[in-house]
């Protein structure tokens, strides 16, 4: 079965997963661009539809947010990340948040209650927010990233360039990393104007202080440019493909 022959409603089915406990955590480890040393992984939740066929977050999170049970997702996938993280020592690891998520006031002490419950350091997690959905309260947004920062946990911008954000969100919110997104990355060898925005966003967060991630590396190439540019870290199918907790207890 392809998950593209599920029904175009999933909000029903998605629920019941979470229910059943039937999401899963996934992770993309994230290389040190001059080294290509392992320094993090990113958690990218699988559903488990049936024992041979698992199904992408690009089906079911847009269902879970519809549906109103986003955080309920979230912490799901949360707990095991936590209980992997344990076990890998030192290494960080980033999750994905849904700006939904930035509405709930007691957000930041929600997912520091899950991080003591399983012993997990607050300093190895960094929470991704995507640029490409908007933030409608940011007041609120930054209350919550301040209160989780005074703990140690880190915040990057996910998707850097395709979206809402502005100067005054960077400055604001004190994200620690941009992630610069795929769309930009894929053409790098090949289009001059990506190597401009490239070139600018490492720019950008070299003043603001802050690091850069390059997603979708697919080539030795890509790779060998965005070193030359400045670019601290990278992750993509040039180096591994999004695998379970169990895989990367052997890369480790």
């Amino acid at each position: 079965m392809l998950a593209s022959d599920l029904p175009f409603d999933l909000s029903g089915e998605v629920r019941e997963a979470v229910r059943r406990d039937r999401l899963v955590p996934h992770y993309q480890p994230i290389v040190d661009i001059q080294t290509t040393e392992i320094v993090g992984v990113e958690a990218l939740a699988r559903w488990l539809h049936s024992p041979d066929m698992s199904i992408g977050p690009d089906r079911f999170i847009p269902a879970a947010e519809s549906g109103g049970f986003i955080g309920d997702l979230f912490f799901q996938i949360l707990r095991r990340v936590c209980i992997d993280g344990v076990r890998w020592g030192g290494l960080k690891i980033a999750v994905n948040v849904s700006p939904q998520q930035f509405h709930d006031p007691f957000l930041g002490s929600k997912i520091l209650s899950v991080m003591a419950r399983t012993g997990f350091p607050p300093s190895q997690l960094e929470i991704e927010i995507t640029e490409g959905l908007p933030l409608t309260d940011w007041s609120r947004t930054a209350e919550t990233l301040r209160q989780l920062k005074a703990e140690g946990v880190r915040f990057s911008l996910d998707d850097f360039g395709t979206g809402y954000a502005n100067l005054s969100h960077l400055r604001e919110l004190s994200f620690d990393s941009l992630k610069i997104d795929r769309s930009f990355v894929a053409a790098i060898t090949s289009r001059e104007e990506n190597r401009k925005i490239v070139r600018s966003i490492v720019t950008l967060a070299t003043d603001f202080g802050m690091t850069t991630v390059a997603e979708g590396i697919e080539t030795e190439e890509q790779l060998a440019w965005l070193r030359d540019a400045g670019c601290q870290f990278a992750q993509g199918h040039h180096f591994f493909y999004p695998q379970p907790a169990s895989e990367i207890d052997d890369l480790l």
